[in-house]
């Protein structure tokens, strides 16, 4: 264990982060392959294909059976040379290399934290956050986080999801946050830009806070509520109950019955409010 955070450093240094590489670096070269497509005239992509499979083959996941066989012939035909062969050739192997590790590691990693599952499954329960999460979330603030953080707002602090208000003699500063824990804050900031078009408690904060603010600074509004979340999950042993997208309508419910009772009155309209039985 490591005495300064608590938590296992088996789990943070040789598994979690290295899985996490790997999956980025998946997820690039499989860029590459749609863009060698593109730049060669295969629209391969277009007919909803996803590069996968052990052997690196074209493997058609949504493919509809209403697409013909012409279709499919002119969406192959492209011109592709040898040296572009080799490249796709070496790219797909190495997409089958990766693929083999991560699932390596998510068998190490699932053995390792098998005594942890609960708190898994709590974190799981957050919108936004899947079981690989969940697990890159405990590798790094612990399982004995009440003895390691206070409270809510020290775990923020130490990832750097507080962003300050920095203003003096009338004159707003540079508000910009700190690079904070470097695996967590990207981890959570992720999370947030998931859930944008969710429609719970955490999707209603991102949206109303990125029309005011920009989808930025709504990321980490988002990361920041969802850290404190799981902070309070796993200190009161306790599963994830979202709150509604409308709480924020809700709450200041009184205030939008009477702004658009203005609005309507400046067009000409005579309202009359009551409520439904």
């Amino acid at each position: 264990m490591n005495p300064e955070r608590g938590k296992p450093r088996w789990i943070k240094g040789a598994f979690v982060y290295p899985n996490v590489l790997f999956i980025r670096t998946r997820r690039y070269r499989k860029s590459l392959v749609h863009r060698l497509q593109d730049r060669n005239h295969i629209k391969v992509s277009i007919q909803g294909f996803l590069i996968s499979g052990a052997s690196g083959s074209w493997c058609g996941m949504t493919l509809s059976f209403a697409l013909t066989f012409s279709i499919l012939e002119l969406a192959l035909r492209g011109y592709v040379n040898p040296h572009q062969r080799m490249m796709l050739k070496t790219t797909l192997t190495h997409i089958d290399f990766l693929t083999e590790q991560i699932e390596i590691l998510d068998q190490e990693v699932a053995q390792r934290v098998i005594s942890d599952q609960e708190d898994i499954e709590r974190l799981d329960s957050i919108p936004g956050i899947a079981n690989r999460m969940a697990e890159q979330i405990l590798a790094e603030i612990g399982t004995n986080i009440k003895n390691q953080f206070p409270s809510a707002a020290h775990l923020c602090s130490c990832a750097a999801l507080v962003p300050g208000h920095n203003e003096s003699a009338g004159k707003r500063k540079s508000s910009k946050g700190k690079k904070g824990n470097k695996y967590l804050k990207p981890a959570l900031t992720e999370a947030a830009h998931s859930v944008a078009a969710s429609k719970n408690y955490l999707g209603a904060m991102y949206r109303r806070t990125s029309a005011r603010k920009g989808r930025k600074r709504a990321a980490i509004v988002v990361a920041h509520a969802m850290l404190r979340i799981a902070y309070y999950l796993l200190t009161r042993k306790e599963m994830y109950v979202d709150l509604g997208e409308d709480y924020f309508d809700k709450q200041k419910l009184g205030a939008i019955v009477r702004n658009s009772v203005r609005r309507l009155e400046t067009l000409g309209y005579n309202v009359t409010i009551s409520e439904v039985s």
